[in-house]
Formats: C-alpha cells, sequence, structure tokens
C-alpha cells in the first residue's frame, strides 16, 4: 500500500511527461530512478522522507476513520436492537377490545369507527394498563385472512366461524360469556386515519403476544374479489398470519393456540407441520412486498423475547432450536443485514420484559 503511494507520487503520468520539455529528460525516467536522484541530491533524502510521512499520515487518518465510523455505525445497530426489544413491551396505538356479547349483536364484523361510535370498544393506552386487564379478563386474538380487497368478510363467512369458535371456548373452559373480549383487525385497528392505522399495524406483534386465547380462521370459502378458495393452506401463507402465530408462539408456547376449520375446534399443536411456515414470516404472501421491511424490527423484538425466555419454558426452546436451525431463511440477510449477528454477540436489555411479567397478577387457567 504504502509502495504503491509512493509510487504514484512519484511517476508522473503521461499528461505531465507530455508537458516536460525536452531540455529536462531527468524528470521522464521512472520512479526509482527518481528516488535515486533525489538520494544523490543534497536534501533529497529529507524531501522524500516528507513524502513518505505525508503518505503514511494520510492512510492512518483514513484507517481511524474507518474504524470510528464501524464503531458508529455499530452503536446505531445496538440501540436499534435495543428499541425493537422495548416496543415489544410498548403500545404504540391503543389496544382495543371488543366485548364478545357486543360482538354478538353486531351480526357482521364493523369497523373500528362504527364500533368506537357504538360505545363498544374497550381501550387501553398502556402495556401496564393491557397486561392488567388480560389478567382479569378472558381475551381472544382472531387471526384470519381477508375474504375481499375492501373489507374483510363480504358474506359473513369469518364472522360465522368467529362467532363459533368464541362460543366453543366459553364451552370448553367454562368461560363466561360476559366476560370474554375479542380482538378482530377490522373493529380493533383504526381503517380511515391511515396515520393511526400505521401505528396499529407495527404493534400486531404486541396485540397477539398479550391475549390468553388465539384462534386461527381458516373455514374453506371463496375470495370475493379473485374467486379463489381460500383456506387453511392460503392462510397459512399469509405473511401477516405468519408474525400473528409467531408472536403468541414466543409470548407463551403453544398453549391456548387453536385453529378453526370446517366447523372444528382443534389446538394448533397437532398440526406440527405450520410451525415452519409460521417462523418464515419473510417467505410469506404479502399483498405490498414492501410491508416487510417494515416487519424488521418486530420481528428482531420477538426474536429477544425468544431468546430471553427460552429457558422458562419447553415449548419456547423448540422454537429457539427450530429457528436456530433455519435461521439464514428466518433472517434473510437481504432485510436484516448483520443485525442477528449483532444481536448474538450484545444481547438488548430485556429488564422491562421481566418488569412486564411482574403486572400478570393472575394467571390464566
Amino acid at each position: 500500500m504504502l509502495s504503491f503511494a509512493v509510487s504514484s507520487v512519484l511517476s508522473p503520468n503521461a499528461s505531465q511527461q507530455a508537458a516536460v520539455s525536452s531540455s529536462t529528460p531527468v524528470f521522464t525516467q521512472n520512479s526509482r530512478t527518481f528516488g535515486k536522484l533525489l538520494f544523490q541530491t543534497p536534501g533529497g533524502g529529507i524531501l522524500l522522507a516528507v513524502v513518505l510521512g505525508s503518505c503514511l499520515y494520510k492512510l492512518v487518518r483514513r484507517y481511524i476513520w474507518a474504524i470510528k465510523a464501524q464503531d458508529t455505525l455499530l452503536t446505531q445497530k445496538k440501540a436499534r436492537i435495543q428499541a425493537a426489544a422495548d416496543a415489544i413491551t410498548a403500545v404504540g396505538f391503543t389496544v382495543c377490545f371488543c366485548p364478545y356479547k357486543s360482538f354478538l349483536r353486531h351480526g357482521r364484523l364493523i369497523p373500528h369507527e362504527q364500533a368506537r361510535q357504538m360505545g363498544d370498544l374497550v381501550c387501553l393506552d398502556t402495556y401496564a394498563a393491557v397486561n392488567e386487564f388480560v389478567a382479569k379478563h378472558s381475551t381472544l386474538f382472531i387471526s384470519h385472512q381477508w375474504l375481499g380487497w375492501k373489507e374483510p368478510d363480504p358474506w359473513g363467512v369469518h364472522y360465522t366461524a368467529a362467532c363459533d369458535a368464541a362460543s366453543a371456548l366459553c364451552t370448553n373452559f367454562g368461560i363466561a360469556e360476559d366476560d370474554l373480549y375479542l380482538w378482530v383487525d377490522y373493529f380493533s385497528i383504526p381503517q380511515e386515519n391511515l396515520a393511526l392505522q400505521k401505528l396499529s399495524i407495527q404493534s400486531i406483534g404486541v396485540y397477539s403476544s398479550v391475549t390468553q386465547y388465539f384462534v386461527m380462521l381458516c373455514p374453506s370459502c371463496t375470495h370475493t374479489d379473485t374467486s379463489l378458495p381460500c383456506d387453511i393452506a392460503t392462510y397459512q401463507r399469509r405473511g401477516w398470519c405468519r408474525l400473528e402465530q409467531w408472536a403468541r408462539m414466543v409470548a407463551g408456547g403453544l398453549d391456548d393456540m387453536y385453529v378453526y376449520a370446517e366447523g372444528t375446534l382443534s389446538p394448533f399443536r397437532q398440526h406440527p407441520e405450520k410451525y415452519k411456515d409460521s417462523i418464515h414470516v419473510f417467505a410469506g404472501d404479502f399483498t405490498c412486498d414492501s410491508d416487510k421491511y417494515t416487519l424488521v424490527d418486530t420481528i428482531l423484538g420477538l426474536w429477544a423475547m425468544c431468546s430471553a425466555q427460552k429457558l422458562e419454558h419447553p415449548e419456547l426452546q423448540e422454537l429457539h432450536s427450530l429457528i436456530c436451525k433455519h435461521r439464514a431463511t428466518v433472517f434473510p440477510v437481504s432485510f436484516f443485514d448483520d443485525l442477528i449477528e449483532v444481536m448474538d454477540r450484545a444481547p438488548p436489555n430485556m429488564e422491562r420484559l421481566r418488569d412486564s411479567k411482574r403486572l400478570h397478577v393472575v394467571t390464566h387457567p
């Protein structure tokens, strides 16, 4: 590197050679000849030392700058990872539950704004408030794929399935209907205010992780706009549905996770072939592929939670091992760069997660 720098300084280029007159042929010699001349000329050694020192100084400066730039980038990545871990215990937008009794009265899936105007939403503004609420009441997260481009359930197929699934839960676990609260994207996420909608969507991982029960609605039906079949297979290919499943598995393993298909409510643990799909969020189908970039930090936070809690639950150990086995495809480098490796070397502080878990004063049955 140094010899190249000296050579480039001492060797004239073509334009310089052309400009030098024939009366000064000594400067058309190569750098070796010029260097020999410097040593033969009084003060030439000093000049060479100055040139070498200048080149070395520039190289050292560039090296120091590169090291500082790397340190700055690493610090930024660590800060991003910590923020992602903290976001798992933060509510970006109000968590909105609808009482099951009110849901039955609606007769169909209604949008957030209508449910709010009817006074049929319980709105919780902080993670602490959410934890206290779900510790005292039975809560159900409904995961489903939309059956139309503009509305999720044009023919009421998923509404009927949600009512049946909730009724089965109440019967199977002795839950009073007036003590069951539902989270469904259409009425729990703002539909008209796009800024609030974005905040809510970014918190889906939090929403699905805090509820006690998680039901995947997968009745066989037809998409209104595409006329294509929709069932458990198409549901499982949806990227957002995979994210919701992963968030729920990280929070509590497979306990209280169910699949509702063909009129039957079955435990998700009876579908082990789906676990691998669930963790491959970025391989799932998205209406807008750009949504994948917005999920990187959510996945980082979920992975931090899974890594921090893997020793507390056998199923989390199994999930952690499965993710590690498929690490390259779960965390594609095109989206994550080296963020996972950085997290391995410097795990985030999960004290907020441990503090939030202490708020669960009443355990789920």
